[in-house]
């Protein structure tokens, strides 16, 4: 059998890119294969125990049809997390104002503490950049008639914009804690709020999966990854559990250099809110084993994997 293993920091596939400045300095990680514990095989006739699917699955907010896009947006980025960017915001202005001493001619003495309402427009300009793809920020607010697009400038200036962005925060520096080891530190309460949200907003159909996506990123980032068979290459690598069937992504974990055992992220992904529901879990070579299947068909009645022959040892082929 393959044994899970609690040193995984990724699939075969995986490089750690602890230098983005230099993409020859790369590690590989690789998973061994070790046979620790006896598994018995036989043969016979084998009729599958049909088990209902009973979670109740589907959109669990009233919506409408004919809701307006603002509204859709505010399931998931909702006032209460609105305002706590505007909060750490601020505060992180207030914060550099305080430990660093201003130039007498320096535009931030006229700065401006954020609104929630100016929060709104500038990631309503953040998020219209990923639609409208320019090569740099101020060709969007560029008074100029080659680039110039009225509503960019008519909601905020370039200014403006960039002083946020300088500024833009989703954390409290000063309340870290000194042990703190956390890389996400900074991001986390962003990450537990949308997590919850995907998670309690729709409730997954039957067929499910997990497997790992990646967020492009090529700047500098100790846990940057390299994964040649992606479409992204270079990004952050997120472990993602979905709806087979529409590609909803009800859960998520990032990647941070180095994971967890194998079983205990795998249960922690799936939660206890599809656990003996009758789902069907499908998932790739990385998240298979012997041991962990056991495991996971206590809760899902039917796993569907990938199996790569030269990852599983003889004994097993034979069987």
């Amino acid at each position: 059998m393959i044994p899970v293993s609690d040193g995984i920091d990724s699939d075969n596939n995986t490089v750690i890119d602890n230098d983005p400045q230099d993409s020859n300095h790369e590690h590989l990680v690789t998973t061994s294969v070790v046979t620790d514990m006896p598994i018995s095989w036989t043969y016979g006739d084998i009729v599958p125990t049909i088990v209902p699917f009973i979670s109740s699955s589907g959109i669990k907010i009233d919506i409408t049809h004919k809701m307006h896009p603002f509204p859709w947006i505010k399931i998931f980025l909702d006032d209460d997390l609105l305002n706590h960017i505007t909060t750490e915001t601020n505060r992180y202005a207030h914060q550099h104002f305080n430990t660093h001493e201003l130039a007498p001619h320096s535009q931030e003495h006229n700065y401006k503490y954020v609104t929630p309402g100016e929060m709104w427009i500038y990631l309503g300009i953040v998020f219209m950049t990923g639609i409208d793809k320019r090569p740099e920020i101020e060709e969007y607010l560029s008074t100029s008639p080659l680039f110039h697009t009225p509503w960019y400038g008519q909601k905020m200036s370039l200014r403006r914009f960039q002083q946020i962005s300088k500024f833009l925060h989703f954390a409290d520096n000063d309340a870290r804690p000194a042990d703190c080891e956390d890389r996400l530190y900074k991001v986390r309460p962003i990450i537990h709020s949308l997590v919850g949200k995907f998670r309690n907003t729709y409730i997954p159909e039957k067929q499910i999966s997990i497997d790992e996506g990646m967020i492009a990123w090529k700047g500098r980032l100790i846990f940057r990854v390299y994964m040649p068979d992606k479409p992204n290459k270079y990004g952050i690598k997120a472990y993602l559990v979905c709806e087979s069937t529409g590609g909803y992504i009800w859960n998520f974990e990032i990647y941070c250099g180095k994971s967890r055992p194998l079983k205990e992220l795998v249960v922690d992904l799936l939660g206890p809110q599809l656990l003996d529901k009758g789902y069907h879990l499908s998932q790739d070579n990385y998240y298979n084993s012997v041991e962990l299947c056991e495991m996971l068909l206590v809760y899902y009645r039917e796993i569907l994997m990938c199996v790569v022959p030269s990852e599983w040892t003889e004994e097993l082929l034979k069987n």
